[in-house]
């Protein structure tokens, strides 16, 4: 074998490792390698990987021109702007958590790397391919995030082929999350740029036929796997998704051997980002044009310029109560009682129509609220509540699961102009809460919503036809159909899946343009529920201020058809330049103007505004609680409690003076990270001014709150002390009085702090709960990290009724000391 040959073939193998590699990365980043792989853990190893493939491809050779400047076939100027190509993609990695970002960060980065390594003189075809792969799936993804109908029909197509396939083997309905399309459009789209790009050995258009239906029939084969019986599990078959990888990877191999032309010689190609003065001016058009192109498009202007009037329908299953002192424990909750209290928190005003639905009382009305309807609207108020849509008010109905009491064919028959259902099932999740679960569309109603914020639970998924448009998606989960025979279990299905039940990304959220108004459809009222609102009112606010707005379906798809028109402008402009180049301004102008959309949309969002009835939880700084409600060591009991003494309860995610000011009480339960000194002093004057801090931790977390201990003169000491009482031997016996988990002593050092609880032990006495004045306000100190959590406060299933007791002696007390206002 010659060195010629040697090093050819050492050329292929460094090609193929680079095409596998980074379409592994670039997987990860579009999250469509199953389940197992969430945001955290792809951007991780995609990072990790686009490290290792850099050293990979910088060969010693390459690196010592690099560092020393060598001026044989080296351009300072290509290596300069590689440099910053590849510190633009690292930010846009890092700087957000929005995957539109993340995969033209890749562009961007692959961009770079191309230019340093050309600045060395080395030219690698398979990188350009990847490059062009990569911003044509990112330029696709872009518009199925903002242009839903798009995103539903590729969901249309999933479904579609996955049933056709099913039809031969056993019946399946597969979503694109399951099914690997995503994946196949990643490879058709490489076949597609390695055939058509310039440069390289021309292949038969024959060959790239064959290669296409190749990767067809692979995706037939993993659908034909997915049917099979042994494959029940709904976590295993998204985590099969490499399997559709590797399947689709191997034909992609086989064609790019007959393309690859990969050298690494000095390129006699010219490359150069100086333009002469008559395309200068058309490079600067297209920066422009490809800037305005992705701002109209992410851009989330449309929301309610003032507060507006609501009408609500009494609920046909739940009620509008909050809790209440006598009923604890699952039924002590409530339902949407909380939900009235806060749109008056927001500044919206609102009534009950207990009557027929009448032109008198939608006519001042903005918003008309629907919540699981059991009565048929008439066909008189059915008319007027369309013509209110129609002349712009907006609508937003709220349903739940498998029918329960008719609310499926009620809410059915209301949506029937817009073409959206609700489907006789429950949409479940393959992790609990939908965690790592959810798609998020680019809409108004879910910016900067976290997964804890939007309290979806188990309801019903919906069907959206095209007259409609999904908002927020259950990318892991399934329809787990409902069984009219379980009327003791409200119709719920067997809470697993079955082949035919549709596979992942079910429809939670759909919405519409109806003349000049709008609809809103949830799948589940969990989120507006009194034991939700403390983590879902920023993602209630964003709901109700988007129905506020005043943006109609024709300034939507005007938006839609501008933003199109200008991206297929500037593709215009780009090939008439017949500069390769020029196609790199691409992803890091989509890049710069996603940043600065983001920056725009968040100084836009409408932000709550509260009185001072607020409590507020705060979870910025690594609090130990679960921030998933209905687990046994959240917060919800606690809420609950706070509910039933007439607050209303906030966690705040941001922790800041404007954020805290307006509330009368502060609580931390076991922070793990500490507090800025600005963030102490914001606390300090927090207190001076009126407002309770409330510090629930033990010895194991003190230091994390050290120094605001030290400011109010107090200490938790390390001694522990265990439970109090010690209730293992005759529970009933201590059931009214205050119960404690894992407690320590607390030691104060100023003569104005009072014992509010202590145990005797021995011959010594320790305090667990020390109040102390200071100035208007006041500090509580609970010695016990767990004292507030369900299990040991409230939850469904199991309360204690000493701890209940005693938090509403708290609030009494404080009340009378004048450290709260008075509720009664």
């Amino acid at each position: 074998m010659t060195s010629d040959d040697i090093g050819i073939r050492k050329r292929t193998f460094t090609g193929f490792l680079n095409i596998i590699l980074f379409l592994l990365a670039f997987s990860l980043l579009a999250g469509n390698l199953g389940l197992s792989a969430t945001d955290v853990v792809s951007r991780m190893w995609a990072f990790y990987l686009l490290a290792g493939l850099t050293l990979f491809n910088l060969p010693s050779a390459v690196l010592k021109k690099l560092i020393t400047g060598s001026r044989q076939y080296f351009r300072k100027d290509l290596m300069s702007w590689g440099i910053v190509l590849l510190l633009l993609a690292l930010s846009g990695l890092f700087i957000s958590d929005r995957k539109e970002l993340w995969l033209f960060s890749f562009s961007v980065f692959l961009a770079g790397l191309d230019l340093v390594l050309r600045s060395a003189g080395r030219q690698m075809n398979e990188i350009r391919v990847l490059f062009f792969t990569s911003l044509i799936y990112a330029l696709i993804y872009l518009y199925a995030q903002n242009v839903h109908y798009i995103w539903l029909f590729i969901h249309q197509i999933s479904l579609s082929f996955s049933a056709f396939i099913g039809g031969f083997t056993n019946q399946i309905s597969i979503g694109p999350s399951g099914s690997g399309i995503w994946t196949l459009i990643l490879f058709l789209i490489f076949a597609t740029v390695e055939s058509f790009l310039p440069g390289g050995r021309k292949t038969e258009s024959w060959k790239l036929i064959i290669t296409i239906a190749s990767l067809i029939i692979g995706w037939v084969a993993f659908m034909l796997i997915l049917s099979l019986e042994i494959l029940e599990s709904d976590t295993g078959i998204f985590n099969l998704q490499v399997l559709i990888f590797i399947l689709g990877l191997i034909p992609i191999l086989v064609y790019a051997n007959e393309k690859r032309n990969v050298h690494d010689e000095k390129t006699t190609e010219t490359f150069s980002f100086s333009f002469p003065g008559n395309k200068r001016i058309r490079v600067i058009l297209i920066i422009i044009i490809l800037f305005l192109s992705c701002s109209v498009l992410t851009l989330l202007l449309d929301r309610g310029p003032e507060r507006r009037k609501i009408v609500l329908s009494e609920p046909g299953v739940g009620d509008f109560n909050v809790p209440e002192y006598g009923s604890y424990g699952r039924y002590g909750v409530g339902y949407f009682g909380v939900l009235l209290h806060l749109l008056e928190d927001f500044g919206y005003t609102y009534s009950i129509a207990e009557k027929a639905i009448t032109e008198e009382l939608l006519g001042d009305a903005d918003i008309f609220v629907v919540i699981n309807r059991t009565e048929e609207f008439s066909a008189e108020e059915h008319d007027v509540i369309w013509e209110f849509v129609r002349e712009g008010g907006a609508l937003l109905v709220l349903g739940d699961h498998t029918d329960i009491k008719g609310i499926m064919v009620y809410s059915n028959s209301l949506l029937e102009p817009v073409g959206i259902r609700y489907n006789f099932d429950s949409a479940m999740s393959s992790n609990m809460r939908w965690k790592s679960c959810y798609h998020k569309l680019n809409h108004p109603v879910l910016h900067e919503m976290s997964e804890d914020q939007i309290q979806t639970s188990v309801g019903a998924s919906l069907y959206v036809g095209y007259s409609a448009f999904p908002v927020l998606i259950g990318k892991y989960g399934y329809s787990d159909w409902g069984n009219y025979l379980d009327v003791d279990r409200a119709y719920l299905g067997d809470y697993e899946y079955n082949h035919g039940e549709q596979l992942g990304d079910v429809i939670l959220v759909a919405g519409s343009y109806y003349g000049d108004g709008r609809v809103l459809a949830f799948g589940d009222t969990s989120p507006f529920q009194n034991a939700s609102i403390a983590y879902s009112y920023q993602y209630i606010l964003n709901i109700f201020s988007w129905l506020s707005g005043e943006a109609t379906a024709g300034q939507y798809y005007l938006r839609i058809l501008l933003s199109i028109l200008l991206l297929l402008s500037a593709i215009i402009l780009a090939l008439q330049l017949n500069r390769t180049e020029v196609f790199i301004l691409f992803p890091v102008v989509m890049l710069v103007s996603l940043i600065a959309s983001s920056i725009l949309n968040q100084s836009q969002a409408d932000t709550v505004r509260l009185n001072d009835s607020a409590v507020f939880i705060d979870y910025s700084h690594g609090e130990t609680f679960n921030y998933q409600s209905s687990t046994e060591n959240s917060v919800d009991g606690f809420i609950t409690n706070i509910l039933r003494n007439g607050y209303i309860c906030y966690l705040i995610r941001d922790f800041s003076n404007s954020r805290i000011e307006n509330g009368e009480i502060l609580v931390l339960i076991a922070p793990t990270e500490s507090f800025s000194n600005k963030e102490i002093e914001y606390i300090r004057n927090y207190v001076s001014h009126g407002g309770l801090l409330i510090i629930n931790t033990g010895y194991p977390y003190r230091d994390a709150v050290q120094p605001l201990l030290t400011e109010f003169e107090l200490d938790i000491l390390n001694l522990p002390l265990g439970p109090v009482p010690y209730i293992e031997e005759d529970p009933t016996a201590h059931m009214m009085e205050p119960k404690f988990v894992d407690c320590w002593p607390i030691m104060s050092f100023n003569d104005e702090s009072e014992s509010f609880f202590s145990v005797e032990l021995g011959e010594n006495e320790y305090d667990l709960v020390v109040f102390r004045k200071y100035e208007e306000g006041g500090i509580l100190l609970i010695s016990d990290s767990e004292f507030l959590l369900n299990h040991n406060l409230e939850s469904l299933n199991k309360y204690w009724p000493g701890n209940i007791k005693f938090l509403k002696d708290i609030f009494d007390e404080m009340s009378e000391r004048e450290v709260l206002k008075s509720k009664d």
